[in-house]
C-alpha cells in the first residue's frame, strides 16, 4: 500500500478514510476510530474528523489494510479519484463545459461513487479518458434492470445513440441469476423477451467501452444508475439532471419526463406507460443538444403534476441498507394493515428503496403519522422521517420513510381522521410550551 500511496494528497487520503467508514472497512488494527484510540494517546478518536488529522495518520491508517482484497479496493478506488482530477483539466469546450457543470453538481461525488472495486465491475481506461477530454463527440445511455432470485439487480436491456440520434446499441442481456420480478410495469421486458437470448453483463460492457474508445463522452440522465446497471466506472460523463437551473429550488433531481416537457416540450411517456430504452436515450441526448444550442442559463420552471391517485397510498422507503431483506421492512408496519412491499427498479451498491402499499390513502397517512422518527423534508419538499427498524436478528437499522405527495387538507377524510394530530407533532408543540 505504501507504493500506491506516496504521491496521493491529503484531499484523496481524506476521501479513502470516509470511504473505508462508509463501507466498514476494518484494517490490521480496526476501523478509523479504533485506529485512533491505539496509536493516539492525547486525543483518541475525539477527533475524529480525518479531515483535521495530519497526512502521516491518514496513511498509517490506509496502510494498516494489507488484505489483498483492500489492496484492490483502494488501489481502484484511488485510480477513480485520479480519472476525474484529469477530468477537471479539461478544455474549455462548450461540451466540456457540460462536464464540468456535471462534475462541480453538489450531488456528483455522492452519487458518482461507485463501488468499482467490486466483482464484475470496470473501469474505464485512462487512455479513454485522456481522449475524452478534448473531444466533443458524446454518446447517450439508457439501462432497464430486473429483479433476481438473489434479490439482487441485474441488466436486462442497454442502448446507446450517437448525437445523431443513430442507435450504436440494443441489446437485451440474460442476467445471471433466476428473474423473479420483470418489473414489465417499468421495463417493458417479459420473460418472452429474454426466449434465446445468451449476451450477458460482459458483452455489455464490451459493446459500451467499444462505443467509447475514441473518447467519446457518456450522456444519461441519472446517469449513476446506469453505470450501477452496468457495473462500469467511467469519467467523463454529462449527467442531463445536472446541467440546468431551476426556478423552484426543492426541484434539484427532476424527472427526464419532466425535464423533457420543460426544455424540449415534449411529453416522454404517458402516465402509466413503461420506460422505452432508445427514447430514453435519445431524450437524454437531445436535452444535451438543446443546451449546447440555446444555453438555457436561466432558471427553468418544471411541471408540478398531480401525484396518481394510486400512488397517494404509498409510502417510499429510501437508504435502506441492502442487507435488509424486504420480508424484514413489514416488520416497520401494523399487520392490520396489509401493507405491500414493492422494491424499487434502482438499486445502489449500499442501499435500496422501496414503497410500502396500503389499501386506503388515510392509512398510509396515519401510519406516516404514527411512526416515532426525525421529521424533516426532502429536496422535493415531501415530509420524510429517519425512522429506525430492529430486524428479526435483534440488530437495528435507520433509514428515511418519505410521503408521496405533499401534505394538505383532505375534505375527502372523515373530520376525526383530518383532525388528528401526529403523536410526534403532540410531542414536539408540548416541548415548545414547556420553553
Amino acid at each position: 500500500m505504501e507504493k500506491i500511496l506516496e504521491d496521493v494528497d491529503k484531499q484523496t487520503l481524506v476521501k479513502l478514510v470516509k470511504i473505508s467508514q462508509t463501507n466498514d472497512l476494518k484494517g490490521s488494527y480496526g476501523g478509523w476510530k479504533e485506529f485512533l484510540d491505539r496509536f493516539d494517546g492525547k486525543f483518541g478518536n475525539h477527533i475524529s474528523d480525518p479531515g483535521k488529522r495530519a497526512v502521516v495518520i491518514l496513511k498509517d491508517f490506509i496502510n494498516s489494510f494489507s488484505k489483498e482484497e483492500h489492496v484492490k479496493f483502494f488501489t481502484k478506488v484511488i485510480e477513480s479519484f485520479r480519472n476525474c482530477d484529469a477530468v477537471q483539466k479539461c478544455i474549455d469546450s462548450p461540451v466540456q463545459k457540460l462536464v464540468q457543470l456535471t462534475l462541480n453538481h453538489p450531488a456528483y461525488e455522492l452519487k458518482y461513487h461507485l463501488p468499482s472495486n467490486n466483482e464484475e465491475w470496470v473501469i474505464i481506461p485512462k487512455s479513454n479518458i485522456s481522449k475524452a477530454m478534448t473531444s466533443r463527440s458524446m454518446i447517450a445511455v439508457d439501462c432497464e434492470m430486473v429483479q433476481c432470485e438473489s434479490d439482487t439487480n441485474s441488466l436486462v436491456h442497454v442502448c446507446a445513440v450517437d448525437q445523431n440520434l443513430e442507435v450504436k446499441l440494443d441489446m437485451l442481456v440474460k442476467p445471471k441469476d433466476a428473474v423473479v420480478d420483470y418489473r414489465t410495469h417499468i421495463t417493458g421486458i417479459t420473460s418472452n423477451n429474454l426466449d434465446g437470448v445468451t449476451l450477458s453483463l460482459r458483452d455489455a460492457q464490451k459493446s459500451l467501452k467499444r462505443l467509447l474508445k475514441h473518447g467519446s463522452i457518456l450522456v444519461g440522465h441519472s446517469l449513476y444508475n446506469d453505470l450501477h446497471a452496468l457495473k462500469m466506472d467511467c469519467a467523463p460523463v454529462i449527467d442531463t439532471s445536472y446541467i440546468f437551473t431551476f426556478t423552484d429550488s426543492v426541484f434539484k433531481n427532476p424527472s427526464l419526463n419532466n425535464l423533457c416537457k420543460s426544455v424540449l416540450g415534449i411529453e416522454l411517456r404517458k402516465e402509466g406507460e413503461p420506460h422505452d430504452c432508445i427514447n430514453d436515450a435519445c431524450a437524454a441526448m437531445k436535452l444535451v443538444l438543446a443546451k449546447l444550442e440555446h444555453g438555457f442559463n436561466d432558471p427553468i420552471t418544471l411541471p408540478k403534476n398531480d401525484v396518481p391517485k394510486a400512488d397517494q397510498t404509498k409510502l417510499f422507503l429510501h437508504r435502506i441498507p441492502t442487507h435488509v431483506h424486504k420480508d424484514e421492512l413489514q416488520r416497520l408496519f401494523p399487520k392490520k394493515r396489509g401493507v405491500v412491499i414493492e422494491v424499487n427498479t434502482k438499486v445502489g451498491a449500499t442501499v435500496y428503496s422501496a414503497f410500502a402499499k396500503f389499501k386506503k390513502t388515510k392509512h398510509a397517512d396515519k401510519v406516516f403519522c404514527d411512526l416515532k422518527g426525525i421529521e424533516s423534508k426532502d429536496c422535493n419538499g415531501l415530509s420524510q422521517k429517519l425512522v429506525t427498524l430492529q430486524l428479526s436478528s435483534g440488530q437495528s437499522v435507520v433509514f428515511y420513510l418519505r410521503k408521496m405527495s405533499v401534505s394538505s387538507r383532505n375534505d375527502k377524510r372523515p373530520p376525526e381522521e383530518d383532525d388528528r394530530e401526529c403523536d410526534a407533532s403532540k410531542r414536539q408543540k408540548r416541548r415548545l410550551q414547556s420553553h
